[in-house]
């Protein structure tokens, strides 16, 4: 399985907006994320059905959509609001080294934010080919984890 980026890589978002109700970072770029079930569903078919023996499968979801758009889907999904806030270079710097990381790992969290893949908005039709249906949207997932993003009552 070759998938892009994980659409459960939004659980990094959920104390943030637990705690003020904002998802903020620099990145802004488009990504076909996947849900970690249709990974799973690949992975299932190619274990266990003939004919995929050697390939290999990139995976992204059916739509590719900017992190301002996932925090609106994250929104919808939790019935609260949720606000998407732009940082500059500096401030998601201080972002990624409140989170304890080191300097390189920071530089290299602003290089993906600002020149991402050329690919990460590339939609493809892996999952549904090999599955039989189509690939599970952002929304969906939203719906499942949003418990993970209300706010404390």
């Amino acid at each position: 399985m070759q998938p892009a980026e994980f659409m459960g890589n939004a659980l990094d978002f959920a104390p943030e907006v637990r705690a003020s109700r904002t998802v903020s970072m620099l990145a802004n770029y488009p990504s076909a994320v996947v849900h970690e079930a249709d990974i799973a569903a690949v992975a299932a078919k190619a274990l266990t059905t003939d004919g995929h023996g050697g390939r290999a499968y990139p995976l992204t979801g059916p739509e590719a959509l900017t992190p301002a758009q996932r925090t609106r889907l994250l929104a919808e999904a939790t019935g609260e609001p949720i606000t998407f806030v732009q940082l500059s270079e500096e401030a998601e710097r201080e972002r990624l080294r409140g989170y304890g990381y080191d300097e390189d790992y920071v530089e290299f969290g602003i290089q993906l934010a600002t020149n991402p893949p050329g690919a990460a908005d590339t939609i493809l039709p892996t999952v549904e080919e090999v599955t039989g249906r189509p690939a599970r949207t952002f929304a969906q997932w939203a719906s499942q984890h949003a418990d993970q993003f209300r706010a404390a009552p």
